[in-house]
């Protein structure tokens, strides 16, 4: 998984074959652009930031 998180971090790619890359890009460009946000609860910056601390 931290590796998927390295590379994808990494990656400029659109058609990466990387495995999952492009999903967690995803959450990457969500995280983003987001009015929610992992503090108010949305799903989608949780599994981001757990992501994110499973790296730190």
């Amino acid at each position: 998984m931290l590796d998927l998180l390295v590379h994808t971090a990494q990656c400029h790619s659109a058609k990466c074959q990387y495995t999952n890359c492009r999903k967690v890009k995803g959450l990457f460009h969500h995280g983003i652009h987001c009015k929610i946000s992992a503090t108010v609860g949305c799903v989608l910056c949780k599994k981001m930031w757990y992501l994110l601390q499973l790296h730190a």
